[in-house]
């Protein structure tokens, strides 16, 4: 019975040396804190013991990342690449797509480096890699994690395009994940490798895909220095640019009428957008909108101008927001189109021949499309000589001349585009 409980204790504490190595091997060297600082244009990731791991460049105008790099030459055949990089919104504990499908982007390396200006120069111990990522990729996958963050109860939060637009102006921490594969060494170049395996998302595949494919283990150094590689937080800033929203009467921008005389109104302006993104602006009720008193429609159409340019591009409405994608670095504006439901109000003012307001805020009654319109003068002890007419706030292109007779005043026939109007009566008395 001594010698059967002699080999259980011994089966048993190799048990645990396995068990123990295991743990080690899968979770012991996931959970690192890795340093990001700035430095001018770079922003560089170290270890905890101070070895830099990754210095990368953010293009703010762009979008575009590139990830410079120098690793210690490989002393035997088998190494590891990267092939891409995932991005979430927060730390993944070393596996981003155990996050879930909406939390986490990924986005593959170019082959091209896209004239990255790598601050490292190769030698006989060390080589250098640069990595570039598309700039439309990078914002995509940026306002994609932003539209699908979730509130503490689990609930999205259902940010808007004007929101996001405004947080990445502002800048952005993201965490970023190297996604590499084991490759096997066949030359010197840094091209002359085969893949083995698959791609490995998580600190613990590519720990364990050597195994999977070659039967051993990294070396200590290596185990040690992977963990670096996964959320890795950085600052992700453009440079943004503005743009209006303005309102116009259909007919006028139809007729080429698109300076600041025809816009009716600016519902919002000085928003933040910038290449890539969806310049948008919320419109409530399209059927009923109030400018300065006018009842007007959305006329179905809307157009994106930057400002230096005199190109009109198709805006779009979709779920009660019109939005279009900003294409160029130039500010902008968004022409929302409107036209008029019919009828107006008339406020009458009578004035002196100085100025002198003599009545105000009299009710004219509507002043309709394509109608004619009369304002009945108010009987005054006075005799009246003299009536004049000015319309302020009234575009009187196309309106004709009022025909003045001795008890009221006609309006032949309103011009189709109506806005406020105001009509002054001025009173000489004798």
């Amino acid at each position: 019975m001594g010698a059967s409980l002699k080999r259980l204790t011994l089966l048993g504490c190799t048990l645990i040396c396995i068990l123990i190595v295991v743990i080690y091997f899968f979770v012991g060297n996931e959970c690192v804190n890795a340093k990001t600082v700035s430095d001018g244009d770079y922003q560089i990731i170290f270890d905890d013991t101070g070895n830099e791991i990754t210095r990368l460049q953010i293009k703010g105008k762009t979008g575009t990342i590139y990830l410079h790099g120098k690793h210690a030459r490989a002393t035997t055949t088998i190494n590891y690449r990267t092939f891409g990089f995932n991005f979430t919104l927060k730390d993944s504990g070393g596996d981003p797509r155990g996050l879930g499908v909406d939390n986490y982007k990924y986005i593959e390396r170019s082959n091209d480096d896209g004239g990255g200006n790598n601050p490292f120069q190769p030698d006989e111990d060390f080589v250098v890699d640069t990595y570039r990522l598309d700039g439309e990729q990078v914002i995509d996958a940026m306002i994609t994690l932003m539209k699908n963050q979730k509130k503490d109860d689990g609930s999205k939060m259902y940010k808007s395009n004007i929101e996001i637009n405004a947080e990445l102006a502002n800048g952005v921490t993201v965490y970023m994940s190297n996604a590499f594969k084991v490759i096997e060494k066949t030359g010197e170049g840094t091209d002359d490798y085969i893949e083995r395996g698959k791609l490995c998302h998580s600190c613990k595949d590519i720990l364990q895909e050597v195994w999977n494919q070659f039967g051993v283990g990294w070396s200590e150094n290596t185990k040690n220095v992977l963990p670096y590689y996964y959320d890795n937080p950085i600052k992700f800033q453009l440079i943004s640019y503005k743009y209006n929203v303005v309102y116009i009467d259909q007919e006028d921008y139809e007729n080429g009428k698109t300076g600041k005389d025809s816009i009716l109104s600016t519902p919002a302006k000085d928003l933040k957008t910038y290449p890539g993104s969806e310049s948008g602006f919320v419109i409530e009720d399209p059927a009923n909108i109030d400018i300065k008193g006018t009842a007007y429609e959305y006329a179905g159409k809307s157009y994106y101008k930057y400002n230096d340019s005199n190109t009109f591009y198709n805006a779009t409405l979709k779920d009660g927001v019109i939005s279009a994608k900003h294409q160029y670095q130039s500010d902008a504006t968004l022409y929302v189109l409107v036209k008029n439901k019919g009828n107006i109000d008339v406020v009458v003012k009578y004035v002196d021949k100085d100025g002198k307001v003599l009545k105000d805020n009299i009710n004219g009654g509507k002043l309709s499309k394509g109608k004619a319109y009369t304002h009945n003068l108010e009987t005054h002890s006075q005799k009246v000589e003299q009536h004049m007419h000015t319309l302020e706030n009234l575009v009187t292109h196309g309106i004709q001349r009022p025909v003045i007779k001795k008890k009221h005043i006609v309006l032949l026939e309103t011009h189709r585009n109506l806005r406020l109007m105001m009509l002054k009566i001025r009173q000489r008395y004798i």
